[in-house]
């Protein structure tokens, strides 16, 4: 199955994490989808889609992923974010291909996102995020998981600031 990734799984090493490994099977191609952008959801550290005349979206088509990726992917994603089938333009011309979007007005949101500019830092305690979360795979429900969010993040970030420090002292 192809999805477009406008958002964090659009960070490598995110999305090996979701996956649990490395993504050598994975073909990577970047593209944009028109008539959207992406915008924070309020009080959160991640973007969501939003249609926007007029707009390109840059993002990545990721092609070959199997039905474990995806059963991951799903978990992660929360089955409250459906898939969309939508055309994105790519140098090969356009392709079709999902993207998980979630119903209109149905968060809170802030200023666009831009993955171009999303700092290194915030990267690397998503990526632990997804690392702490998708350890419950197979263990728990999504809600189970979810519900420890915020402790998820505080330590990410934690253990983000310790580095930071100590890679100063080095």
């Amino acid at each position: 199955m192809d999805f477009f990734f406008f958002g964090t799984l659009r960070e490598r090493s995110i999305l090996e994490t979701v996956i649990g490994g490395e993504g050598s099977h994975l073909g990577f191609l970047d593209g944009h989808l028109p008539d959207h952008n992406a915008r924070v959801v309020q009080d959160e550290d991640y973007p969501v889609l939003v249609p926007a005349a007029g707009e390109l979206l840059p993002g990545v088509v990721v092609r070959g992923l199997s039905g474990a990726d995806m059963a991951r992917i799903r978990f992660f994603e929360d089955s409250y974010y459906e898939p969309l089938e939508v055309c994105v333009s790519t140098s090969e011309g356009q392709i079709s291909c999902h993207v998980f979007a979630s119903p209109e007005g149905s968060e809170e949101l802030g200023e666009i996102w831009d993955f171009e500019t999303w700092p290194v830092e915030d990267r690397e305690v998503f990526r632990l995020v997804a690392e702490q979360f998708m350890s419950r795979f197979g263990h728990a429900t999504f809600e189970e998981v979810d519900a420890d969010w915020e402790i998820f993040v505080e330590r990410a970030r934690a253990f983000v600031r310790a580095e930071k420090r100590i890679a100063g002292k080095r």
